[in-house]
Formats: structure tokens, C-alpha cells, sequence
């Protein structure tokens, strides 16, 4: 396309997301971003289908409370100390573990998963001390990163991220 420069008092750059993934995470673990992967995962479930969701954010906790209800055996594993940790900064761990595990989700709070990958058509994931956790289908909602490849020519971004002040404006060097 063409170029062009336009003058403005204000910019927002709203650049949104990619889903973080492990490093050594398979290219066919699912995750949760658009409608499209929530109709792929739906098309994918069956009653009694063990699932493992890597990841206890607002996604990970609202997938594994939707999949539960829709009759699916849920663990979600989290290398934090409890659900929604980078959310809520510790408060109401003990209240949503407490309710995710009412509703049949089992949760594995401060954990390491060291390796994520397929057996035929069994999923394995290997957490601390060896253990191998078996599942239908692994959902990963470990995070997610700034779409912001688009800016790497305009000298905003610093080591691949935009930098901010604590009022969200953009510190340029």
C-alpha cells in the first residue's frame, strides 16, 4: 500500500493478541480466542471426555466451569499458587478453588508442567516429579501476548514490547 502521514492530538494502539503457548507446547493444542476456536472445541467434546486445560486465568477458570457443566472430567493445572493469581493478586484463591472443585473440576495450584504431547490419541502432559496426566484434549490458556509485530519499524517498541508510563502512554526512546 501507500503511505501517508497524518497529524493527531491522541493515538490509541489497540494492537490486540495472540494466545501465549509453552515452548514446548504441540501446534494442535487448543486454545480459546475467537468463536471459532470455542465452536472447534465444542464440536470436539463428548460426555464423559477428560479434559486438561493448562492455565488458571478468567479464561482457563471459565472453560473448565463450562466444560464441567457440560458433563466433561476437568483438571486445570497452573504453575500459581491458585486461580485468577495474576488477576486478583491472591484474594479469593481458597473461595473459586473451593467452587471449581464443587462443581467436579480438579485443580493442581503451584505445579510445573515440563512436557506437553500425543501418544496416537491420547494427550500426555508431565508435570513435577515425572507424574503424567492423560487427557482427551489439552486446552492451553497460559496467556497471551501483544499483536504488536506491525509497530517493529516505528521505533516505539523495545525489545519487541511497547513500553509504558503508569498513565499507559508510550515512552519512546
Amino acid at each position: 500500500g501507500e503511505a501517508s502521514t497524518m497529524t493527531f492530538g491522541s493515538l490509541i494502539i489497540a494492537s490486540g493478541a495472540y494466545p501465549a503457548r509453552l515452548p514446548f507446547e504441540p501446534h494442535d493444542t487448543k486454545v480459546l480466542r475467537t468463536a471459532q476456536d470455542a465452536r472447534g472445541i465444542r464440536s470436539d467434546l463428548y460426555d464423559g471426555m477428560n479434559v486438561v486445560i493448562l492455565g488458571a486465568g478468567a479464561i482457563g477458570v471459565e472453560l473448565a466451569s463450562n466444560l464441567s457443566a457440560l458433563g466433561t472430567q476437568v483438571t486445570v493445572l497452573d504453575r500459581a499458587t491458585g486461580p485468577l493469581e495474576r488477576l486478583l493478586g491472591g484474594f479469593l484463591q481458597e473461595d473459586i478453588t473451593h467452587w471449581l472443585n464443587e462443581i467436579g473440576v480438579q485443580t493442581r495450584w503451584d505445579i510445573n508442567i515440563k512436557r506437553v504431547g500425543k501418544r496416537g490419541t491420547t494427550w500426555e502432559v508431565e508435570v513435577d516429579h515425572g507424574e503424567i496426566l492423560m487427557a482427551d484434549m489439552v486446552i492451553s490458556a497460559v496467556g497471551s501476548r501483544a499483536a504488536v509485530e506491525w509497530l517493529n519499524e516505528s521505533e516505539l517498541l523495545t525489545d519487541g514490547q511497547l513500553r509504558v508510563d503508569e498513565f499507559g502512554r508510550v515512552i519512546a526512546d
